[in-house]
């Protein structure tokens, strides 16, 4: 998601006043600064070269001023933010492509946030409800089917389960389509295990992770009717459609989703994906319809999932009302696991729920999470079981430590080499293998660099898979730069012209790796003219990891720097992107320094050590 910059909040206080009285005509630069807080929306965006052409309309309702409109050189609209009838101030921001409207956020209520989403015209129909204005889409207020596989394909590739869960039916839906006792339990079950799933599927299928949505491949719906399904009205749904998407590795590959069935002006997601026979109890004389008793237990789990959705704030923060909440969650699912013939994914259950509830401050669940990894470790010994208790009373114990000491570091960087030693292919080892890695890579010395880059090469060897494992690679590579020739190349922002740094042999090249939300930029921008300045035979790299490269070339039309600057070869990359993951780039800036003969003479630079470093490197 994305938010209004600090400097184009400014820009709209000067624009509209208190009382919205209008007060100058915004630049071009300032409303392109403007972005749609969500993420993966398609809108005309000029070109540098376009820029020059484009100017900022006034809107008129009558002789009053109630916004402003951007045109480009052709006259066709790309944005308009102005005023509704019952607002007096600017509360919709309408974006455009190709001359047509294709999305709209609205501030309805008029208390200068953000409430509702729309996209519209070529870009399709949903309609999406932010609640607590986070902008995150809460609910689906209107969605097509297809548009519902799409957006579960782009939960599942970006790792993103909140989005995902806003596609699923609702117990209330359920309720008044009126659906039989037994059906509507399969269904809030399907709900109660996507979480594991979710994660299920994305190691199952690890082409997801990154992948780009191409198309829906669609069928029509079909009809049940009432007589036969036992509703009040017919039902309308697919009971699976297929995505197809563009792997990391530029091949194509297929999601499945489960069903999607109509409720009034929207579809719902029913299920993650289709059904697999290991995991049905049909036939095992312990499904919901033979169990009444699990079917009352998984509506409570449900009833609880939506309370404890209401006490949501950051991880770690104490939240008493959340952590009772979370330690009630384990009990129900301790409940669930007794009548569930899937013990394992249920102790999962039990064990997320206890982690949550010590991160919201709830000390009980402390000793209870405590005393089910002894369990685990005695009776199940080197079991992935084992290792998912021992991994969250890990990180759990160590997450709510408010000021973590050294001390306190170096025994939970050995907690965690002990675990990888000890459960060494369980799903949480690459993860650990990562924790360990960062660690050893932020100490700052030779050595434990040399033992971060080890860490990272058991990732990309032992987990190849894991969505991890590219970063991995990069980072061992990054770690082991120094003194090998630096490869960098790709496509300069705005031109789309070839780069690539051998061209800049002979030369001092400063590689420095940046994004707009990098609070840093700016001052880093104006030291870098500094250095070029002073040392003449220092060109400078600039690689912009944004998610959009329209947001790195209003930034650098804002704050020009001369230099090569390099972007992602595709929108939404970010630090998933080539670029970023060719040498696992994890903290931004981060910046190399390359000799004359093309080779890495340091990666980790400060910009304040920049200078002399340079001096050190130009005999």
């Amino acid at each position: 998601m994305r938010r209004i910059s600090a400097r184009a909040a400014l820009a709209w206080v000067c624009i509209l006043g208190a009382g919205g009285t209008a007060r100058a005509t915004p630049t071009v630069a300032e409303m392109l600064a403007i972005k749609p807080k969500i993420a993966d929306v398609a809108i005309g965006t000029p070109t540098a070269a376009e820029i020059k052409d484009c100017q900022v309309r006034d809107l008129l309702d009558g002789s009053k001023k109630i916004g402003f409109e951007l045109v480009d050189g052709r006259g066709q609209i790309l944005r308009r933010f102005f005023a509704s009838k019952d607002s007096v101030k600017m509360n919709v921001w309408s974006f455009y492509k190709d001359g047509v409207e294709v999305f709209r956020q609205i501030d309805s209520n008029f208390d200068g946030k953000v409430d509702q989403y729309r996209w519209l015209g070529t870009a399709g129909m949903k309609w999406g409800i932010d609640q607590d204005q986070d902008g995150k889409i809460d609910v689906w207020h209107i969605i097509a089917a297809e548009e519902v596989a799409q957006e579960a394909f782009h939960a599942l590739a970006t790792n993103d389960f909140a989005r995902l869960r806003a596609l699923f039916i609702t117990p209330a839906e359920i309720k008044a389509l009126g659906l039989p006792e037994a059906t509507a339990a399969k269904m809030l079950q399907a709900q109660q295990t996507a979480p594991q799933r979710f994660q299920q599927l994305r190691s199952k299928q690890t082409t997801l992770d990154g992948g780009k949505f191409v198309h829906v491949e669609c069928s029509p719906a079909g009809c049940w009717l009432a007589e036969g399904v036992g509703t009040p009205k017919d039902l309308f749904k697919h009971l699976s459609l297929s995505v197809l998407f563009e792997t990391a590795d530029k091949k194509h590959d297929l999601y499945q989703t489960g069903e999607i069935i109509q409720v009034g002006a929207a579809w719902r997601l029913v299920d993650l994906s289709p059904a697999e026979p290991a995991t049905t109890t049909e036939g095992s004389g312990a499904g919901l319809e033979n169990n009444p008793k699990l079917a009352k237990l998984f509506a409570d789990l449900s009833e609880l999932e939506k309370q404890i959705g209401e006490k949501q704030t950051m991880p770690g923060q104490a939240n008493p009302a959340l952590a009772a909440l979370y330690f009630q969650r384990a009990k129900l699912c301790e409940a669930i696991a007794t009548e569930s013939p899937e013990k394992e994914l249920w102790y999962k259950q039990i064990l997320d729920s206890l982690a949550s509830a010590i991160l919201a401050g709830h000390e009980e669940s402390k000793g209870r999470l405590a005393a089910y990894r002894e369990q685990l470790v005695s009776k199940m010994p080197g079991s992935n079981l084992a290792a998912y208790a021992v991994y969250r009373e890990l990180w759990s114990l160590h997450a709510i430590e408010a000021q973590p000491t050294a001390k306190s570091q170096e025994a939970y960087h050995e907690a965690l080499a002990k675990f990888v030693k000890d459960y060494p292919k369980a799903d949480d080892a690459a993860d650990a293998l990562g924790a360990l890695g960062m660690h050893c890579e932020f100490a700052g010395s030779k050595e434990k660099e040399a033992e971060a880059a080890a860490w990272y090469a058991r990732i990309h060897k032992d987990f190849p898979k894991h969505h991890l494992a590219d970063w991995a690679r990069g980072a061992e590579r990054r770690l082991k730069s120094v003194g090998n020739p630096m490869e960098l190349s790709g496509t300069l922002l705005g031109t789309g012209q070839s780069f690539d740094i051998n061209q800049l042999k002979g030369k001092l090249v400063v590689v420095y790796y940046w994004a707009t939300h990098c609070k840093d930029c700016v001052a880093d921008f104006a030291r870098l003219k500094q250095v070029q300045s002073t040392s003449k035979d220092v060109v400078i790299v600039c690689v912009n990891l944004d998610n959009k490269a329209a947001d790195a070339l209003a930034f650098l039309q804002a704050n020009p720097l001369t230099a090569y600057h390099l972007g992602q070869p595709e929108d939404n990359s970010g630090l998933r992107g080539p670029l970023a993951l060719a040498y696992g780039i994890n903290v931004l800036p981060t910046v190399f320094l390359v000799g004359r003969d093309g080779r890495v003479l340091n990666h980790r630079l400060a910009i304040a050590d920049l200078e002399e470093a340079i001096k050190k490197a130009a005999p």
